[in-house]
């Protein structure tokens, strides 16, 4: 069998495209006188035929570069491209914000520090935005003698 037949099974074996096969110099006259899928095989546990490994796009640089942002560096006008709500959005930053000062004011109701009219009322403030975070809120509660 020819070496073009027997690149092909080998690469139908391997399950990889004809142009990853490569033959051993040395062992090329063995390699043509496969005649069966059996011999191709004995050729390639040999180490007569073997796949070329695929050369992958490193990203060494790529991690360099991440590792100069995490720093501060390489944030500069010049590598924007978003406005800064596409970069940070600012609705996304609202609910999360809202929503965990939401889930700290359940929490104190469910708990019993607060009655109802006064959870009512710091929800609204919530709503209003009247509270940078959590803190905010319990420091409000404290210096208004809000807590049970």
């Amino acid at each position: 069998m020819g070496l073009k037949t027997v690149r092909r099974l080998a690469a139908k074996i391997l399950r990889v495209g004809e142009n990853r096969i490569r033959f051993d110099p040395s062992t090329l006259a063995k390699a043509g006188e496969a005649l069966t899928h059996d011999d191709v095989r004995g050729l390639i546990a040999t180490g007569a035929i073997t796949k070329v490994r695929v050369k992958g796009v490193s990203r060494i640089r790529a991690k360099l570069r991440a590792a100069q942002r995490k720093l501060g560096r390489q944030r500069g006008h010049g590598k924007r491209k978003g406005t800064a709500n596409a970069r940070n959005n600012s609705k996304d930053a609202w609910m999360a914000k809202v929503r965990s000062q939401r889930r700290y004011l359940f929490g104190m109701q469910k708990a019993g520090k607060l009655d109802k009219a006064v959870g009512r009322k710091i929800y609204s403030m919530i709503k209003g935005g009247a509270f940078k975070g959590i803190s905010a809120i319990e420091i409000y509660l404290k210096n208004n003698n809000l807590l049970r």
